[in-house]
């Protein structure tokens, strides 16, 4: 690792693997890098108090047991949020300026917080389930001569993916784990 890296960033040497695993490898790190950030996101608004779980499911491995009970509520969360936000966001806005007690502005407070982290898990999601086809798409580029060149063609005019690749470029989190060559594809990739 150099002072350029991040940890798990590593320059992955095309000439040996072939360009397209390369393409895929990346943009299947960057979605579980989402997905991870979007589970302790949970984790922290479980611990807050901001989200309550009740009851239990059972699961199909002991292993994954902990994965599986997060995307399952991170699932559902992002499955309700409209609803969430509707009836959240009216009451925000309906009591937003408005003279509260120390407990109401308290409540308030931490209800902002929650429609925030809603809206963070589902975006991060949905850049998650972008990422995920675009990885699709770039295992079929067998002919690609490299990461930049399979970016660049299987980014297909998609606005979200170009959104992806600058969320990934511009968050310092998301930043460090990827090594000098892939920072450099992304970026020429994106015009930058």
């Amino acid at each position: 690792m150099t002072a350029e890296h991040g940890p798990g960033a590593s320059d992955i040497d095309e000439s040996r693997i072939p360009s397209w695993i390369a393409c895929e490898d990346l943009l299947v790190k960057m979605r579980e890098e989402l997905i991870d950030r979007a589970i302790k996101l949970l984790n922290r608004e479980i611990e807050s108090g901001h989200i309550a779980v009740n009851g239990s499911t059972l699961f199909s491995s002991e292993a994954n047991a902990d994965v599986e009970e997060a995307m399952y509520l991170i699932n559902n969360l992002i499955d309700d949020s409209g609803r969430l936000h509707k009836e959240y966001s009216e009451y925000i806005e309906k009591n937003n300026g408005k003279k509260l007690s120390d407990a109401e502005a308290k409540k308030f407070g931490e209800l902002q917080k929650f429609v925030l982290s809603v809206e963070q898990l589902n975006m991060l999601m949905e850049y998650a389930r972008v990422l995920s086809s675009w990885a699709d798409a770039a295992g079929k580029m067998i002919e690609g001569k490299d990461t930049e060149d399979i970016l660049r063609k299987t980014i297909d005019k998609e606005e979200l993916r170009k959104t992806v690749l600058e969320f990934f470029i511009n968050d310092s989190e998301c930043r460090v784990l990827l090594s000098s060559k892939e920072i450099e594809a992304i970026k020429s990739v994106l015009g930058a």
